[in-house]
């Protein structure tokens, strides 16, 4: 059966190096937000790494550089403003979180 991934509680976080990640379980959240100890609920999508999924693509978010990338991580990073444009679920998470 297909699940809707924007139905689902999620739970987000910036690690220790300040990468947004997403996990299924809150605990996990908790135990893992080493970069200021903020998490949030969220119904965005993640890869099985945990990085969260926008449109169809993989978003890297670096909290401490203010770097974010889709796609991979090879390339010109975009700035904050295009990132909000294109990304704009993924960056009111990271604006929560930072």
């Amino acid at each position: 059966m297909k699940v809707n991934v924007y139905t689902e509680k999620r739970f987000a976080y910036l690690d220790a190096a300040g990468i947004l990640h997403i996990v299924d379980k809150e605990e996990l959240a908790v135990d893992n937000a080493k970069y200021n100890g903020k998490y949030a609920e969220t119904h965005l999508s993640a890869n099985g790494g945990g990085y969260p999924e926008e449109r169809g693509k993989r978003i890297f978010v670096y909290a401490k550089e203010k770097e974010f990338y889709a796609g991979d991580k090879t390339g010109t990073p975009m700035n904050e403003p295009t990132f909000a444009l294109r990304y704009p679920q993924t960056c009111a998470l990271y604006r929560a979180l930072r």
